[in-house]
Formats: structure tokens, sequence, C-alpha cells
């Protein structure tokens, strides 16, 4: 798997999300779509690889707007998902 730069623009990982869940950009940026994983991978997504470039409030302003707690909540589900699927794998 490529590295992922250390800071990526928001559009780009708009972009790469949409495309990997074949999902427009008005889905992914609509303020009210809970329990979408497109979103919750964006979220995650800009969150991880944006926060060099913005501060977690301000990529929640762009994203929705949604609250500080959102962006660092999905934050924190994916992280624990990823080392859920790792302990699974190794089973």
């Amino acid at each position: 798997m490529p590295a992922v730069a250390a800071w990526v623009s928001l559009e780009d990982v708009v972009a790469a999300v949409g495309k990997a869940y074949n999902c427009p950009k008005n889905q992914l940026l609509r303020r009210h779509n809970r329990g979408c994983e497109a979103r919750q991978a964006l979220l995650y997504l800009a969150a991880t690889h944006c926060r060099g470039r913005y501060t977690l409030a301000e990529l929640g302003r762009q994203l929705g707007p949604v609250s500080l707690a959102a962006v660092s909540n999905a934050r924190l589900i994916f992280y624990s998902l990823k080392f859920e699927v790792l302990i699974i794998n190794n089973l």
C-alpha cells in the first residue's frame, strides 16, 4: 500500500472517499447523514490526514457543519474498527 502524504487537502479526501464509496460529493457533505459509512470514513480521513492544514473545528465547519465532537468521535470509531479488523484477521 502506498504511503499517504502527511497533509492532504480536504478536497482530495472528499474526492477519494466519493470515488471509493461511489458516493456523490453532495451526499458526503450532507449534514444529517448519520450512519453513512462513507461519511464516517470522510470524517475519519479528514481528521487523520488534514490535521496539519486544518484544525478539527475548521474541518467540522467545512464538512457539514458538524461539531468538533462529531469529527473527533468519527476518528475514534474508525481507529477502533481498524484494530478490530486486524485482530479478527489474525485469528
